[in-house]
């Protein structure tokens, strides 16, 4: 464990726990070392509004902002106002990019939408959502956030602890204890939580998962508990092995973090087929043969 000395800041390497004299004369017990928060740009997310009519109590709501997202939402637009419609909820779709300097910034625009309806499901534009996938506003009961938790599928924490911190210290919060990981890409939330969804007061971070930090400190800030979804419910292409094991049975397919001519690739095979894939043959992955052991391990997670 390495410390530096708060007397003339040279590195110290020693056990945990061992008191030692640094060369200047002074004594220290080596402790543990805090992780630094990041040091990033920030930026201030604007004021967004939308024009919200609401005709039913349930809402099923999408945001595309820029280029790729109205070509992702070209795919999976049209699948996602059909199950609004069998889970008898409106779809709201969120377009326009509304905060240029941060294009994932739009998502605070859920807020809107869900201070209008009894329950709303956010559901990211790279999602394809199965013909056969359950109403999840009849799985998930109300009273409670509904996201998946991406924690245990992490090769390494270290960066979540960093940008954890770095966020909570923009905006003047606790760091969220336990550290968890909620992933953003699929949220059912009651109209009582919309205040999650609320833009950051002051500048945050830019960062590519810095709103799915921001929604988990405001959660904790608000005192509303999260609780994890299926995984079948947000499989995520990023989740490799998980990925590859469980497509065939999961009923929403989230193409996070995937190249942009594999995602639309993929999507562009659910579209016209939405069946499972075999993986050979959709080209996204090689076949993938698990032990019994390693199997049994994934299905415990």
């Amino acid at each position: 464990m390495q410390n530096a000395c708060p007397r003339c800041n040279l590195p110290i390497a020693a056990p945990l726990g061992m008191t030692v004299t640094c060369r200047c004369g002074h004594v220290l017990t080596i402790q543990p070392v805090e992780p630094t928060p990041q040091r990033r740009g920030l930026v201030q997310v604007p004021r967004m509004t939308d024009v919200i009519r609401p005709r039913r109590s349930l809402a099923v709501v999408t945001v595309a902002a820029g280029r790729e997202a109205q070509e992702l939402l070209s795919i999976t637009g049209q699948r996602m106002e059909e199950y609004a419609e069998q889970c008898d909820a409106d779809f709201v779709l969120l377009s326009g990019d509304q905060c240029p300097e941060w294009p994932i910034g739009n998502k605070f625009r859920v807020a809107q939408v869900a201070d209008r309806y009894d329950r709303t499901l956010f559901i990211d534009v790279d999602v394809w959502i199965r013909r056969d996938a359950p109403n999840l506003f009849q799985r998930y009961e109300p009273g409670k956030v509904w996201m998946h938790d991406d924690t245990p599928y992490l090769d390494c924490v270290t960066w979540l602890r960093n940008e954890m911190a770095a966020v909570a210290l923009s905006q003047q919060a606790k760091k969220p204890r336990p550290l968890k990981c909620w992933n953003t890409g699929v949220v059912l939330v009651d109209r009582s939580d919309a205040v999650i969804w609320k833009a950051p007061s002051k500048p945050i971070p830019l960062g590519h998962v810095m709103e799915q930090h921001h929604v988990t400190i405001s959660a904790q800030r608000h005192g509303r508990k999260i609780v994890s979804i299926e995984r079948g419910h947000n499989l995520q292409w990023w989740m490799k092995h998980h990925f590859r094991a469980y497509r065939s049975s999961a009923d929403l397919i989230h193409l996070a973090n995937a190249p942009r001519h594999e995602r639309l690739h993929v999507l562009r095979h659910y579209e016209q087929t939405d069946c499972h894939p075999d993986d050979a043959a959709d080209g996204l992955h090689a076949p993938l043969r698990l032990t019994g052991a390693t199997r049994r391990r994934m299905e415990r997670r």
